[in-house]
C-alpha cells in the first residue's frame, strides 16, 4: 500500500520536540518517527492541484519549509502527476482529518 503523508514547517510545531515511533511502513527496513505533538492528532493537509485532490496525514517537520510550502511522499508526489522539473504548485489547506 502506497503512504501518503506530508511534511510542515517547523514554524507550526509546538517548540517542545517529542518523537515517537510511527506505524509508517512505506520504506522496507525504515523506521520512521512522528512528532507528539497537537499537529499530528487528526490533522492533515489537503493539496489541490491541476485537477486532482489529496488529503493526507501531517507526520513530520521539515526545518527548512516556509509556512506556505509542504513536503509530501514520493507517493503523494507521483499521484498528483507532479514532476522534478517544476515545482508542483498547488492549493494548501490545513484541516481535521476526515
Amino acid at each position: 500500500m502506497e503512504s501518503f503523508n506530508a511534511g510542515v514547517s517547523r514554524h507550526l510545531w509546538s517548540p517542545d520536540k517529542k518523537w515517537v515511533l510511527s506505524k509508517l511502513r512505506d520504506i522496507p527496513g525504515k523506521d520512521h518517527y512522528i512528532r507528539y505533538d497537537q499537529l499530528c492528532f487528526n490533522k492533515c493537509v489537503k493539496l489541490e492541484h491541476k485537477e486532482k485532490t489529496l488529503i493526507m496525514p501531517i507526520m513530520d517537520e521539515t526545518d527548512y519549509l516556509e509556512l506556505n510550502r509542504v513536503d509530501i511522499s514520493c507517493p503523494a508526489f507521483n499521484w498528483l502527476e507532479c514532476n522534478f522539473i517544476e515545482r508542483c504548485t498547488a492549493k494548501i489547506t490545513y484541516m481535521e482529518c476526515p
